[in-house]
């Protein structure tokens, strides 16, 4: 059964490193690198999984046994402390992950798929564009920090647009990435959660359509990403009421946090081909019965 466990583990890792694979190639990063990330992930694993149990943070020994890592790379791991959180101050992330939604949400882009140059209150406004980032953040304060550096301006009738900034987009890419791991890791957990104890808290559910027309693709996603944002608004404005936010003390206290995620994926497939007797037991289309209707008459006719 463990190696079963282990088969099956093997080929879902497979999986998800595939996109990661494509982006780290695209950005020309060795595997070396992400093998040093899934390293210090064992080793980070292990420290979490004895402060949930309350015990002390295993030494380098110790943390070989559990993560099967040698007692070098152990150490190494510890002394170097590769994958820490990211230093970049928080009002950083907030402004490009604002920017990063002017570019990739449909609702904020012109008929060219670029950043619409945005009223400030109202549908559809930049204050919208700012509620829909979740986190109280501040619209006017969020305004007038990209006004100053120079990621917007503000039009003679006072309108917003974005200004094309190089540096932005490297800056804004590195932010994706980051949200990349947070998101992703947020994803993930809930499913291993799921695996662990059915009777967890964390919610997941998948829906799928095997072989949907390219054709109506656009409208089956508009359609459920106006439900998602219905949602997602109901879902923010009940997290942020007052009584269920842990209010700061003088000493740590504990509280949850708590992501509620919506995506939709699409891919390529290949429909397979009727086998014979699922093909002889087919009936016709009215198109195909047409079309033989018509060749029996031009056969009738010559």
């Amino acid at each position: 059964m463990a190696d079963s466990i282990s088969d099956t583990l093997s080929r879902a890792a497979e999986e998800l490193f595939q996109p990661l694979a494509t982006l780290a190639m695209r950005e020309r990063i060795s595997p070396d690198v992400l093998l040093l990330a899934m390293e210090m992930a064992f080793v980070r694993a292990a420290d979490r999984q004895a402060l949930d149990l309350g015990q002390p943070i295993p030494n380098i020994s110790a943390l070989s046994a559990r993560t099967g890592l040698s007692r070098p790379r152990c150490r190494l791991m510890r002394q170097s402390g590769a994958g820490g959180p990211s230093s970049a101050p928080l009002r950083t992330s907030q402004l490009l992950r604002v920017l990063e939604s002017w570019h990739g949400d449909p609702d904020f882009q012109d008929d060219e798929g670029k950043p619409r140059v945005l009223s400030q209150r109202g549908p559809l406004s930049f204050t919208e564009l700012v509620r829909r980032q979740g986190g109280g953040l501040r619209a006017g304060a969020i305004l007038k920090e990209l006004v100053r550096i120079d990621a917007v301006r503000l039009t003679d009738t006072e309108r917003v647009e974005m200004l094309n900034r190089a540096d932005l987009d490297a800056d804004r890419r590195t932010q994706a990435i980051r949200d990349l791991g947070e998101y992703g890791s947020e994803c993930l957990q809930t499913l291993v959660c799921r695996i662990l104890d059915f009777t967890t808290n964390q919610y997941y559910r998948r829906v799928v359509g095997l072989y949907i027309n390219k054709d109506d693709v656009r409208r089956l996603v508009n359609s459920a990403s106006a439900s998602a944002e219905v949602w997602a608004s109901g879902f923010q404005d009940s997290m942020s009421e007052k009584r269920v936010i842990v209010k700061p003390e003088s000493t740590p206290g504990r509280a949850i946090r708590l992501a509620g995620h919506f995506l939709i994926s699409e891919r390529p497939v290949v429909v397979p081909p009727l086998d014979g007797k699922a093909a002889a037991g087919r009936k016709p289309t009215a198109k195909a019965t047409a079309r033989s209707r018509q060749r029996r008459a031009s056969r009738t006719s010559m």
